[in-house]
């Protein structure tokens, strides 16, 4: 009987040794190793490590957990003096044993915390998660000082509170830096890729709701969240969120800096995320209009250099906030590179940003939000345009003052803020307002993305497709920046081709919401100018955006409308222009607008309106005989205007002086300039192309190209030179510069000069 018992015994014992978590081998580990303090002490001689150890101890020293406090009180001085305290334990030796205490102590409030937490009301869930895992990191930091019985009652009242953490990424960090530290193997594996499917795109997994990062590096849940969630924002609010992913790097238990998605956010986070000013641009819930110089940005060289280089443009020699404490002291090994300011990129599932090319915070950007995935931060915005220029914010979307459902912002509420397009730069079909998933709370349906485009020195050009965003067709708007150049200044052009299911009395309506509601109307049904005013006004010189109607509207039919564009600081009760345009026999339509900044030192071109057999469009003389034209081709033959002609959907061209400077055509056959050494192209199939001179770009499906040009004698494609004026341009976009007056040797086999 006693054998038996014993046997039985021992096999429970065995049971539960295989079965029970591994106890890390050594404290700490989660984000840093004990012989790794004496170097960490040692980076305290030189900025900013020196500012963050005198933040940090003078933070631990002072802070106390607010016994009588609010809920959120006590969450965010857990965080804090996690943080500060945790890294002047590292940093300040001599008063270890102070830190360990205080440490300790504070943990010893989850017992009382804990149970009043609401995990369905967001500041509870989301501040206590991030007062959670903090904690667990310090506990971790601090562990090899505790006595036995420390540890045990520290350990013990953080597992009765490792669950029920709520909100995407939050739910999962939370917890799993406390399956971390107790090597609850299976708790990790778990936990690790729920964390991992709410970041990465489809193929690594995604949740319901599509948050996840797209390939391109688009996030959907607006700028905004986007810092706070993957970027660190505020390193007091969310440190579950942001940080858990540099512990399970650090662990060795996932990867994340060598991913291509995670470098991709980074360049997409601060070229379309940022205004040449260093704020954000305005898309979706969108809260604040500053720099974050968070802790996170002085340490992404761990993704890429470019990561880096662009954070050092941003923090702009800022130091980091106060917040940022432990983990950017230990991760930021290094000062930063030199800035790189951000340049033109486009993104195909997420959208493109056009940069002036200059080092002013006065330059002109431009950006077009058209993502792939939604989801509740998401406004509906598909092909929704932002521009910024001369220090001002000139058209913006809606914004964000937080998740209630009426805001005071003159009445505006967030239904009309997120769930309806007409607060955004958007285009309607017969009014019908975009789609929503179902429940229409969740996310509004997104776009099918970028489908084609370029940037270039002298012009950029990207098409957004609407996909299922419209109920009744299809809007495909192709925005174009043309940069300053040959000394005349810069300006951007929309060509939206609406294609409506039902062709039966189908209007197309435009809407532009510029950052002010002083407006003067120029020319009825034609011109309109703001002069950009209200509290969101930046500078003190006069600012000014017009709009032009290359395409008439139907008479009547342009409207001055109130909206908001609202933040955490206050709102302004914008004018909006909504314009209506009529649509041909089968439903179609292609409106040309030109969107000019000006300002004392900026002039206005002489903007005139143009029509003619099938086109559209508008002129813009900039002055000293330089004169630009944009036209829309609102058929499907050739258009003439003067000796110019060209088969396709849009062309924006220049003259100087009479003589052609540069041309762009978009999804079309020809371009010919009429003069008798003729410029211009000739293709099989339709191609995107823009030349200024002899250099450029083409997108094509794959066909052959003639070009025009005096004096030509070869063609080169991608760095490689093939002799006479027509090439075999393969599937793709490829760089493209004329070779004049050099005699070439006859054409190489054309599998040559296929690109992989």
């Amino acid at each position: 009987m006693k054998t038996t018992r014993r046997l039985w015994f021992f096999a429970i014992v065995v049971a539960l040794a295989f079965s029970a978590p591994a106890i890390a081998a050594e404290h700490p580990f989660l984000i840093v190793k004990q012989d790794k303090f004496t170097e960490l002490q040692g980076r305290a001689s030189q900025p900013p490590w020196k500012e963050m150890k005198a933040t940090a101890i003078s933070m631990a020293n002072s802070l106390t957990y607010p016994v009588a406090g609010t809920k959120i009180d006590k969450s965010k001085a857990m965080i804090k003096i996690m943080n500060y305290t945790a890294l002047a334990y590292i940093v300040d030796p001599a008063n270890r044993v102070t830190y360990k205490n205080k440490i300790r102590d504070t943990i010893s409030h989850w017992s009382t915390h804990y149970p009043t937490l609401d995990h369905a009301v967001w500041a509870d869930t989301v501040l206590g998660g991030s007062a959670y895992f903090m904690s667990v990191v310090a506990l971790d930091i601090i562990y090899n000082d505790l006595t036995t019985t420390e540890r045990t009652n520290a350990e013990n009242i953080l597992a009765a509170a490792q669950n029920g953490w709520n909100w995407p990424l939050n739910r999962y960090g939370a917890p799993l830096a406390f399956a971390l530290f107790k090597g609850d193997r299976a708790r990790i594996d778990s936990l690790k890729q729920l964390y991992r499917k709410e970041i990465f795109p489809p193929g690594d997994g995604n949740l319901a709701e599509s948050r996840y990062v797209t390939a391109d590096g688009a996030y959907p849940a607006g700028i905004n969240y986007s810092w706070q969630r993957l970027a660190g924002g505020h390193d007091c609010c969310r440190a579950a969120k942001v940080y858990t992913r540099y512990v399970l790097e650090h662990t060795g238990e996932d990867s994340y800096y060598s991913t291509s998605v995670m470098r991709n956010f980074n360049r997409w986070l601060f070229t379309f995320g940022t205004t040449p000013f260093r704020t954000h641009t305005v898309f979706g819930d969108t809260e604040n209009a500053i720099t974050f110089n968070a802790g996170r940005n002085y340490f992404l060289d761990r993704y890429s250099a470019e990561s880096a280089a662009l954070a050092s443009w941003y923090v702009n020699g800022a130091l980091p906030n106060s917040e940022a404490s432990l983990f950017t002291y230990i991760l930021m090994t290094k000062q930063l590179p030199p800035g790189q300011k951000p340049t033109s990129q486009i993104f195909n599932d997420g959208g493109a940003a056009f940069w002036e090319k200059n080092s002013s915070e006065l330059s002109l950007m431009g950006a077009m939000l058209n993502q792939t995935n939604s989801e509740w931060h998401t406004h509906k915005e598909v092909n929704s345009i932002n521009l910024i220029g001369y220090g001002e914010y000139l058209l913006v979307n809606a914004g964000y003052a937080g998740a209630m459902s009426v805001y005071d912002a003159g009445g505006f509420d967030r239904a009309w803020i997120a769930r309806n397009a007409n607060s955004g730069n958007t285009v309607l079909i017969d009014r019908k307002d975009h789609l929503a998933d179902i429940p229409p709370s969740i996310s509004p349906v997104p776009g099918a993305g970028v489908t084609e485009g370029f940037v270039t020195a002298g012009l950029d050009y990207a098409s957004g497709d609407s996909g299922k965003a419209l109920p009744n067709g299809k809007h495909q708007r192709n925005f174009i920046f043309i940069h300053p150049q040959d000394g005349k200044n810069g300006y951007w052009l929309l060509f939206d081709e609406v294609n409506a299911i039902s062709a039966a009395l189908t209007t197309a309506n435009v809407l532009l919401h510029p950052n002010s509601n002083s407006f003067t109307t120029i020319a009825s049904e034609k011109e309109y100018q703001w002069k950009i005013n209200g509290p969101f006004k930046r500078q003190t010189k006069d600012t000014f955006i017009s709009i032009f109607l290359g395409t008439s509207p139907k008479a009547q039919s342009v409207l001055l409308k109130d909206s908001v564009w609202v933040r955490r600081d206050g709102y302004i009760i914008n004018k909006y222009l909504d314009a209506t345009f009529a649509t041909d026999a089968l439903g179609k339509a292609n409106i040309a607008t030109v969107l000019f900044p000006h300002d004392p030192t900026h002039a206005k071109a002489n903007m005139v309106r143009l029509s003619g057999n099938g086109f559209t469009g508008a002129s813009i003389d900039h002055g000293n005989s330089i004169l630009d034209f944009a036209l829309a081709n609102s058929s499907t033959g050739t258009v003439q205007h003067g000796l110019v002609s060209f088969k396709g959907k849009a062309s924006a061209y220049r003259l100087n002086n009479g003589l052609l400077s540069f041309y762009f055509v978009r999804q079309g056959t020809s371009f010919n300039d009429g003069t008798s050494q003729r410029r211009g192209f000739s293709s099989a199939a339709n191609v995107s192309v823009y030349m200024k001179n002899t250099a450029g770009k083409i997108i094509s499906p794959g066909t052959n190209v003639t070009f025009y040009y005096p004096g030509l004698t070869g063609v080169n494609l991608n760095g490689q030179t093939f002799s006479g004026a027509t090439v075999s341009i393969p599937a793709g976009t490829h760089d493209i510069s004329l070779v004049v007056g050099q005699n070439l040797p006859p054409a190489a086999p054309k599998n040559l000069h296929v690109v992989q």
